[in-house]
């Protein structure tokens, strides 16, 4: 099983972020499954956590 992000884009303000990816997951004998996730970020003081995850599958 491989895993692969493209074209990721980050958008930051203040204390917030979003970031954006194409995704791809290799499941063996040339089978893929191809989709597109996204992050929101919150900073919590100097470390920046997830709060937030969506994963969609492209058809």
């Amino acid at each position: 099983m491989t895993y692969r992000i493209e074209q990721p884009q980050v958008h930051a303000s203040g204390a917030t972020a979003v970031a954006t990816f194409y995704w791809t997951v290799g499941l063996g004998k040339g089978r893929r499954v191809r989709g597109r996730g996204t992050h929101v970020f919150a900073r919590d003081g100097k470390n920046w956590r997830v709060v937030h995850e969506h994963f969609s599958r492209a058809h």
